[in-house]
């Protein structure tokens, strides 16, 4: 191509205009239909090269190279991942032939990488940013210890895919790089965090325990086999509740705890109610994408901050001795208000009352009328899914 034609090209195109004009002044008319035309064809070629190098949301331009796309792809950041599950996830991106793919939905936690199998699958998705963000639910589950002190066998008579965020280094992606401190909160902010943009239509936050006292006799991988989806934006999975976190007499520790840190989250829900909080007890819960979403990302970041404080002291105490024990209780008893609920929850119509029968075995799942969540773990194997 002519000289000329490559330097037009290469200007703005307002300065373009004025040496087109000068083509046309001082240039043969037969030599300048050439030059304007191969100037013209030159551009469109450009034009067409910038379109396909330009990536949007929707996904409709994602002809990138493989080096950009995979920098699209990584989740770990250093304020969320260890250095080495940094460069881990880096690497796999890097060999493309590494990359797992999401032909299977197999669900299979793996004790020596800790990580369950569909989520891995889905984290190192070679295809776009965007398949988690199309699951209809995430399990999160925090754990500590090796092997774990609660046995995560359970994720495997389960239907979705589990994010195993441990407090134990040498895992990559699933290592939480703060060590063991925060308990389940700084997990479950960390997968927030994570994800924020790409994150699953309903996430699960959970303990790691199968059973315990606080699920009465619904066991884990139960609830999760018959959880009907949709019924509610936020709902506890727990069985248990009381009216700890109301200003009551027996009560008003827990209720002076909540007054004392309050100020942390003021600046994101307003006054504290007056009327104190009830919900199910314990902080496992099933809560949408969109209720998440409703708080901005600063309010997940200041709790990440706060729940990774080294200089804080999280092992259990009397109320009002450690600060980080103190907080625990806090984000406990008001995770329902943070995702949109009321601070008093109406929990006999929101769940129901009765004793709840096991769906499979029919044996009763409580002793108690008010510890049963029959109207959320309602669901057949086959509903679950549709």
């Amino acid at each position: 191509m002519d000289s000329s034609c490559l330097s037009y090209t290469n200007l703005s195109y307002t300065r373009g205009a004025a040496i087109l004009l000068w083509f046309f002044v001082f240039v043969p008319s037969n030599r300048t239909q050439i030059l304007f035309g191969e100037c013209k064809l030159h551009m469109q070629e450009l034009e067409t090269t910038d379109s396909m190098s330009m990536s949007s949301i929707d996904g409709t331009k994602t002809k990138l190279s493989i080096s950009k796309q995979n920098d699209l792809l990584n989740w770990c950041t250093m304020k969320l991942c260890s250095k080495s599950a940094c460069e881990e996830e880096k690497l796999k991106r890097m060999h493309k032939e590494r990359i797992m793919h999401t032909n299977s939905s197999r669900i299979h936690f793996s004790r020596k990488t800790m990580r369950e199998e569909a989520f891995e699958k889905l984290f190192y998705s070679s295809v776009s940013p965007y398949p988690l963000q199309t699951q209809q639910l995430i399990v999160v589950t925090t754990s500590y210890g090796v092997p774990p002190r609660y046995p995560l066998e359970w994720i495997d008579s389960q239907p979705w895919p589990v994010f195993i965020s441990t407090k134990e280094g040498g895992f990559g992606f699933a290592s939480e790089p703060w060590g063991n401190v925060g308990q389940e909160i700084a997990s479950y902010v960390r997968f927030i965090l994570m994800f924020w943009d790409h994150l699953p239509e309903n996430v699960a936050f959970v303990h790691g325990h199968e059973k315990t006292w606080h699920q009465e006799g619904y066991r884990m991988s139960y609830m999760l086999r018959h959880l009907c989806l949709g019924k509610f934006q936020y709902a506890s999975l727990n069985a248990y509740e009381s009216d700890a976190w109301r200003p009551r007499k027996g009560s008003r520790s827990y209720f002076n705890i909540i007054k004392r840190y309050w100020k942390l989250v003021e600046p994101y829900l307003g006054d504290i109610p007056k009327t104190g909080f009830k919900e199910k007890c314990c902080a496992q819960f099933v809560v949408s994408r969109e209720r998440i979403k409703r708080r901005p990302r600063a309010l997940y970041e200041m709790i990440l901050k706060q729940m990774t404080d080294r200089r804080k002291n999280y092992n259990r105490a009397p109320h009002g001795k450690n600060i980080g024990w103190d907080l625990i209780h806090f984000w406990e008893s008001i995770w329902h208000y943070i995702f949109g609920e009321e601070a008093i929850v109406n929990t006999k119509r929101k769940y129901g009352f009765g004793i709840d029968l096991n769906i499979e075995n029919g044996r009763p799942l409580s002793k108690r009328q008010d510890r049963t969540l029959k109207l959320l773990i309602a669901c057949q194997k086959d509903e679950v899914k549709s």
